[in-house]
């Protein structure tokens, strides 16, 4: 072998366990954005108050025009609405859950950091 055939041979091989080393450093694409997830979640008890607010002003307004006469049409009209407001509230909690754990990438350990974002985030959004 030639000192020119081992000079390539020694950069290659270096160029090769430097990429092998690199790809442990690198950050996973899959690893858990706690960041991200506590600022999502964070969003949540505003939503849940403006859009439940909507809701007892439109009830309000039902109950003074007619359209709704009795306690129980009333209740009923909210507990279907509010739980509407839930599911509008968290969709995008929910949406960004799927894609942190979804399609086989949850373990317990990134569930744990998530819902633990999730706890934070929710509890920083009530302070507001």
């Amino acid at each position: 072998m030639t000192s020119k055939s081992l000079a390539n041979f020694l950069m290659i091989g270096t160029i090769i366990f430097c990429a092998i080393r690199l790809q442990g450093t690198a950050p996973k694409p899959d690893a858990p954005d706690p960041d991200a997830t506590a600022a999502i979640a964070q969003q949540i008890p505003g939503s849940i108050a403006k859009l439940q607010a909507q809701n007892y002003a439109d009830v309000a307004k039902q109950l003074r025009d007619g359209t709704l006469k009795t306690d129980l049409d009333s209740g009923e009209w909210l507990v279907k609405r509010n739980k509407a407001a839930l599911d509008v509230a968290f969709k995008s909690l929910d949406e960004h859950l799927q894609a942190q754990l979804g399609d086989g990438k949850f373990t317990p350990d990134k569930a744990a950091t998530t819902y633990e974002a999730i706890s934070k985030g929710l509890q920083k959004g009530g302070d507001n």
